[in-house]
């Protein structure tokens, strides 16, 4: 019997474009990536007047989801073609806040600053339908991140009535079946590791700027990790596809701090800072669809930097002309 294997003759491609929603005009930049630099594809400065609050390309990159503090407060544009009208749905009614896409492209999450505080739409071809409205969702208060877990099966949920809740999907019903953190302080952000083995959380610095849950079937149990700098806000956390890197924005220098993960002993260890910093507050951070690459959104002017990844070293490669900020994304090609 002979033996055949495969063998990788080449290395994955990092993401080719970086997503920045802004609170200053031009409020939405797509940037193109060639090597290390990044220069402005489009801004959406001629179709939004105010702050857009999140910008996330679909897992086949086949859709953008843009959410903004005015309306039409949802939008989604297909291909993306940034010259076409974006597709036809019924749109929030009030602002929403971060979003998240399921891996399969079928579902998007969108949280809102009023009722009913989220919503989950389906997505078959290139319509768009909302789902039954989430139970309790409304007693959550502002919902201000979303986020899927790598299998579809949970979604993560914080907001501004504090807590941490886990939503788990059976077909079209979500169903809220843990609550990991119980506030009552406000939470910002939330990310699962790769293997949906952890879900991390950015909170106030009364509360160490960050938290990380460990999840053993339905169950979640709290991880030992190190508190951010003195005084942080946990604005926005991104694990590398690999799980072994935690990344959190934040408040107050060093703005960014790199965790690297042991998921053998359940292990988050706090890494230097790297030399060169964001200029200002970074309210969103996320690691390219390889690792090579990872983003910070900063406040301010040009305050923002993408790092190139080594192992655990960050070495600053680009500033990003953005304005203000909100979050950062990547395309997935």
């Amino acid at each position: 019997m002979g033996i055949s294997f495969f063998v990788r003759t080449t290395a994955p491609t990092p993401s080719a474009q970086l997503l920045a929603a802004q609170e200053g005009t031009p409020y939405g930049t797509v940037f193109n990536r060639t090597d290390d630099s990044f220069s402005e594809a489009f801004n959406y400065s001629t179709i939004f007047n105010n702050d857009v609050y999140d910008m996330k390309y679909s897992h086949d990159d086949t859709y953008i989801a843009i959410t903004s503090v005015i309306t039409p407060f949802l939008s989604i544009y297909k291909d993306p073609n940034f010259t076409s009208s974006p597709l036809s749905f019924t749109i929030p009614t009030s602002y929403c806040s971060r979003c998240s896409w399921s891996s399969d492209s079928i579902y998007l999450a969108v949280g809102l600053n009023a009722d009913p505080r989220m919503l989950i739409y389906k997505r078959s071809g290139d319509t768009f339908t909302q789902l039954a409205t989430v139970p309790n969702a409304t007693s959550w208060g502002q919902i201000n991140d979303v986020a899927f877990d790598p299998t579809d099966t949970y979604l993560s949920v914080c907001g501004t009535s504090g807590g941490l809740k886990i939503l788990k999907r059976s077909g079209d019903t979500f169903t809220n079946i843990a609550n990991p953190y119980t506030g009552p302080y406000v939470t910002r952000s939330t990310a699962w590791s790769p293997d949906s083995k952890y879900v991390a959380l950015g909170l106030p610095s009364l509360h160490d700027g960050i938290r990380v849950y460990k999840r053993t079937g339905d169950t979640f149990s709290s991880v030992t990790i190190d508190a951010l700098v003195a005084n942080a806000w946990g604005y926005g956390v991104s694990f590398n596809p690999d799980g072994t890197l935690l990344a959190v924005a934040h408040s107050f220098s060093p703005f960014i701090t790199l965790y690297s993960v042991d998921s053998d002993t359940d292990t988050f260890t706090k890494l230097s800072a790297p030399s060169d910093l964001p200029g200002q507050n970074a309210y969103g951070c996320a690691f390219d669809k390889t690792g090579t690459y990872l983003a910070v959104i900063a406040d301010g002017s040009s305050n923002s930097v993408v790092y190139s990844v080594d192992g655990t070293t960050l070495t600053k490669v680009a500033d990003l002309a953005t304005n203000g900020s909100n979050n950062i994304s990547w395309s997935n090609t």
